[in-house]
């Protein structure tokens, strides 16, 4: 694979550029006047950057020295995890104890079929987890489907089978074909009204594609300047219907949203430094960490879903150990799937690595834990 996307260099790269967004927002006066009323970036905030970043660089590093994952470990893990976010959503033992079983069984039955059965597996339940979906509210003509859309167990499965898919197709099919695939993909992604998950599966294309020896950046122009072009007019589309004023033009859209995001984290450094706030009452309640950072670092009084950076809501939990733990355990996973071979394992890589970048936004939280060790687990044995 390209040593170009290696997770110890990709990841801090793609943050460090975050940052640099957010340091520029503070000079262009359409997008340094939102920001005013948030908190300053502090040197608490500077500690636990250089600190997740050089956990996750030391971690992706050193388990390039393992020689062999043991299934059976990846697989408890696994199914805790599912058990874990299971309970989360259902609040209900035994359903919970069910629903990990079955979603195992799922990826222990993708697990042992061929490349092609794989691809057509994972394909099929992409579109009907997305179609099903959408059938519960077109999220991007409305601000109530877009927070409805949030909290369906149904929404997690289209991202991960979608952005999977879109590794594959890159790897297997013709320039034409998987981009064809790949943009039916990203388009429900947009009507659900996440932008995230749009960049997510394109990440996943752009990165799989450029792991393939034929790649041609010359041919993947195209795709990434329509992508920019729809997420951000998707962006901007979304604000004016949530916000009353919104007058950041289009193309700024990206350099306010890093210094917001950046921001935000500057504020949950200040209250978490060095031991953390919530103590793992964030890690406990993943769908209501953003929630509860809003009330506690930017005083709403009425909660909303705003973003932390990738290191924000483990460091509002534990502090620096937790941004730590989260660097920690996201470059080993990233570099354990950095070292397999093999189509499935490209494109797995190509989903986590994509994940994570767009996590450097929105914020690394439990819920993603058992998508990195059931791309783990995947992945494992592919050779």
């Amino acid at each position: 694979m390209d040593k170009l996307l290696s997770p110890w260099r990709t990841f801090p790269a793609f943050y460090l550029a975050f940052l640099l967004l957010a340091l520029i927002s503070l000079f262009i006066h359409q997008t340094a006047s939102y920001l005013t009323a948030l908190p300053a970036f502090g040197i608490d905030a500077v500690i636990m950057i250089i600190a997740g970043l050089l956990a996750f660089i030391f971690f992706s590093l050193l388990v390039q020295k393992i020689e062999k994952i043991n299934e059976k470990i990846v697989a408890a893990a696994l199914i805790a995890s599912l058990f874990f976010v299971g309970f989360i959503f259902f609040r209900n033992f035994f359903f919970s104890i069910i629903t990990a079983a079955v979603i195992f069984l799922l990826i222990y039955y993708l697990k042992r079929l061929s490349l092609e059965r794989f691809t057509i597996a994972v394909t099929v339940l992409a579109f009907v987890a997305g179609i099903i979906t959408l059938f519960h509210g077109i999220g991007i003509t409305s601000g109530y489907y877009r927070g409805t859309q949030v909290y369906n167990p149904i929404r997690p499965f289209f991202y991960s089978f979608a952005l999977i898919t879109a590794g594959l197709c890159a790897v297997i099919l013709s320039r034409k074909k998987a981009i064809m695939v790949v943009s039916l993909l990203a388009g429900i992604a947009i009507l659900e009204g996440f932008k995230v998950d749009f960049l997510a599966i394109i990440l996943t294309f752009i990165i799989a594609y450029a792991g393939r020896k034929s790649f041609s950046l010359r041919a993947l122009w195209p795709v990434l300047a329509t992508a920019f072009i729809i997420f951000i007019a998707a962006a901007t589309f979304i604000a004016h219907t949530t916000y009353v004023h919104w007058n950041i033009p289009p193309y700024l859209y990206p350099i306010y949203r890093a210094g917001f995001t950046t921001r935000v984290f500057s504020g949950v450094a200040s209250i978490s430094f060095p031991f953390g706030y919530l103590k793992g009452l964030g890690f406990l309640n993943p769908m209501a960490v953003d929630k509860i950072t809003s009330m506690v670092v930017l005083n709403y009084h009425n909660p909303v879903l705003i973003t932390s950076s990738f290191f924000g809501p483990f460091a509002l939990d534990f502090g620096l150990p937790g941004v730590i733990m989260a660097g920690g355990f996201a470059g080993a996973v990233l570099g354990i799937l950095y070292k397999r071979s093999g189509a499935v394992s490209l494109a797995i890589y190509a989903a986590a690595l994509a994940h994570t970048l767009t996590l450097t936004d929105i914020g690394f939280n439990s819920l993603s834990i058992p998508l990195y060790l059931a791309f783990l687990y995947l992945s494992v044995r592919d050779s």
